[in-house]
């Protein structure tokens, strides 16, 4: 086993030892101990991750879920526990750092380091490269890269694999001096195994092309059923102001039917008041017709009265003058 102590610096852990151990066959065990700067960030609980730079690639080891000590566990401590491949065991400056939620604090190397073992199928499985990158929004686009990135992130597990494999068989062929054939079997097998990796993540590429198109097709589909939904409320609110237009309408529609029915029992009336009226008035005209033959009559004995009249006084007038004479 071999302890590191690590300066202290302004982050919100302070990483004071980091112990090794052999673990299963071809893996470590690092144990990280330190205290914590920033109180805040103790309470938040944040996941732990160990991630070691292996040839230009990230792999990340989760912690450990394992029993601490009390003095471990006691206000202000921390400690976790990773399970590492000997092939990761971060051997130079920079090549490993522990990521603590936002925080990335450097772990250095071990300066007395475990003997490696060549990685076991299950260890080259645990370490899986990931990319920095943010997942998209959309949900089945989402779904779409995260089954394609772990189909790749498995076959470029098994190119690590390989490549480790590689290596060991390349260490075990020069130091047994093994038959030049033998090696290039084995490496033009291997290279097989690498053609077969590229060419199973071409195609997959080519499918996350095709699910991409097909994400696309289904937005278009998605805009054009919003727009048809915004054209139906319109539809819906042009049919309410139409029905309550209606309703307007046969609400005056009813008034006027009851001035209707007011002004047809006016007019019977009116009509009645007028036949009232004709008859009256042709019993004037009847009783007139009769007064104006009474005074046709009546005329008619005047006009005799007023010449018997001038008569008697022409008379009257003679014999007044025949008195006078005699």
């Amino acid at each position: 086993m071999a302890d590191v102590p690590l300066p202290t610096g302004s982050r919100p852990l302070e990483l004071e030892r980091v112990q090794s151990s052999r673990a299963d066959a071809g893996q470590l065990q690092l144990r990280l101990s330190g205290r914590w700067l920033d109180p805040q960030a103790e309470a938040e609980e944040d996941e732990e991750l160990l991630v070691v730079n292996v040839e230009g690639r990230r792999h990340r080891f989760p912690a450990s879920r394992e029993e601490r000590s009390d003095a471990e566990l006691a206000p202000g401590r921390w400690s976790a526990s990773f399970k590492i491949p000997a092939w990761a065991e971060p051997r130079e400056e920079g090549q490993a750092a522990l990521w603590l939620g936002n925080a990335v604090i450097p772990v250095p190397p071990l300066r007395e380091p475990v003997a490696p073992s060549r990685p076991g199928p299950g260890a080259a499985r645990s370490a899986s490269p990931h990319a920095g990158s943010q997942p998209p929004a959309d949900p089945l686009l989402a779904d779409t890269i995260a089954a394609l990135r772990a189909e790749l992130e498995q076959r470029t597990a098994d190119a690590v694999e390989i490549r480790a494999a590689l290596a060991h068989a390349r260490s075990e062929l020069e130091s047994r001096s093994s038959s030049d054939g033998e090696l290039e079997a084995t490496l033009s097998e291997l290279r097989g195994e690498l053609d077969r990796l590229r060419t199973a993540l071409h195609e997959q590429r080519g499918t996350l092309r095709q699910r991409t198109e097909q994400l696309a097709e289904l937005r278009e589909q998605v805009a054009t059923a919003q727009a048809n939904a915004e054209l139906l409320a319109e539809l819906r609110e042009q049919v309410a102001t139409a029905q309550a237009n209606a309703e307007l309408r046969d609400a005056e529609a009813t008034t006027l039917r009851g001035d209707l029915a007011a002004a047809h029992v006016s007019r019977e009336a009116a009509a009645s008041e007028a036949a009232g009226l004709r008859s009256e008035l042709e019993r004037v005209g009847s009783e007139l017709a009769v007064t104006r033959e009474q005074v046709d009559t009546e005329s008619v004995h005047l006009q005799d009265a007023n010449k018997l009249l001038a008569d008697a006084r022409a008379l009257a007038e003679e014999l007044r003058a025949a008195e006078s004479g005699g």
